[in-house]
């Protein structure tokens, strides 16, 4: 007697690759075979277009841009990814190659208005993610725009003064006349505000601030290229009595097995109007977290305030936060990349904080409200 005996193949993702213009990602006559990419599919977008993903969604695996960088490829999150839903890849990996145009970002986010408008999140389960030299993640300027948000710079209007600067990892610079620059905000260890506006000045607008992006690796994270979320500049005149303040930078958070590579990772606030009768205020750094279970990364994180000519007019530093995953406590950075701040620090929020060390370096300065306790595990440096 013999059995017949049955062998099933292993089921094979599909490529499906964009093939439209510029156009939203749930529209299925935009990909090749008319239909929108499922959890087994290997998504591919390879032309110079920008795609607009609108919710969550699972995908197998994400190649963006030519390997020869010879396109400028785009995608856009139009919505809060991080409170919606992620873009999920299923047991693929993601690789992202260099625009044409360096400075055209393969990942952004909608710019935030008084609310949350978009967010990058992009959740990969078993694979990992790959920014080849030179790509770029940015979402600088994209949090909340001039005079909004919780760290938000005053606004002026009369003469020789200048719009407050941003807050969110610290304060936010004072603009001249003593204009009062934002407060600080958010989680030093789970950062995932959008950083906030500078103050406007009598028709010039203050800077926007840094946006929103979170990253979750199961594998290799290897960072070559650029993960930018900088706040943008005050706007102003060289002899206007009154001129804008900077935006605070913004948030980047990351979780991965391994982080690899010498990229760059920046929350960095924006500089302030500097005018030969009034100065804006710079607004303040934002916050940069990194999880890792094995932390390789030759290249630099920084979440500085913006320039400003005078001391008195700069904001203070944001927090970078470095925690191995079997440590109990993360590192803190307070790095003000050596712009001196007369009067701002890199304010606690939290009513309780605890950290394995902290460093203090480039005119750094950490400030702790009374009431408040912060507990150094270690050691300070």
């Amino acid at each position: 007697m013999f059995f017949g005996l049955r062998f099933s193949s292993p089921i094979r993702a599909a490529s499906v690759t964009w093939i439209g213009g510029n156009g939203d990602w749930e529209t299925g006559s935009n990909w090749s075979g008319g239909i929108v990419p499922g959890p087994d599919d290997d998504v591919v977008i390879d032309l110079s277009v920008t795609v607009q993903i609108n919710g969550t969604t699972t995908i197998n695996s994400l190649t963006l841009g030519k390997s020869d960088n010879s396109v400028n490829a785009t995608l856009n999150f139009n919505y809060d990814a991080v409170s919606s839903g992620a873009l999920i890849i299923d047991e693929g990996s993601v690789t992202i190659y260099a625009n044409t145009i360096t400075s055209t970002p393969s990942i952004t986010h909608t710019a935030g208005t008084t609310a949350v408008v978009g967010t990058v999140c992009i959740d990969v389960q078993s694979g990992s993610f790959t920014l080849n030299s030179s790509t770029l993640i940015s979402v600088s300027g994209k949090g909340y725009r001039y005079s909004e948000g919780d760290g938000q710079g005053t606004d002026v209007v009369t003469n020789s003064t200048g719009g407050g600067g941003g807050g969110y990892g610290g304060e936010g610079g004072d603009g001249a006349g003593s204009v009062a620059g934002g407060g600080a905000y958010g989680d030093v260890d789970m950062p995932l505000d959008l950083g906030s506006g500078g103050g406007n000045a009598s028709g010039y607008y203050g800077g926007n601030g840094g946006g929103s992006v979170y990253l979750v690796v199961e594998g290799e994270l290897a960072l070559d290229g650029s993960i930018e979320s900088d706040g943008l500049n005050g706007a102003g005149s060289q002899y206007s009595y009154r001129n804008a303040g900077g935006g605070s930078g913004g948030s980047v958070y990351i979780d991965a097995g391994v982080i690899s590579g010498g990229g760059t990772i920046y929350a960095r606030g924006g500089n302030g109007y500097d005018g030969s009768y009034s100065d804006g205020g710079s607004g303040s750094g934002g916050r940069i977290a990194i999880y890792f279970d094995m932390y390789t990364f030759l290249g630099s994180a920084l979440a500085n305030t913006g320039t400003a000519t005078h001391n008195n007019y700069r904001g203070a530093a944001g927090t970078i936060y470095l925690k191995d995953n079997v440590e109990t406590y993360g590192d803190l950075v307070i790095d003000n990349n050596n712009l001196a701040s007369t009067s701002k620090s890199t304010l606690q929020v939290e009513t309780d904080f605890t950290c394995k060390t902290i460093m203090l370096r480039n005119r750094g300065r950490y400030g702790i409200p009374n009431g408040s306790n912060f507990t150094v595990n270690t050691s300070i440096d």
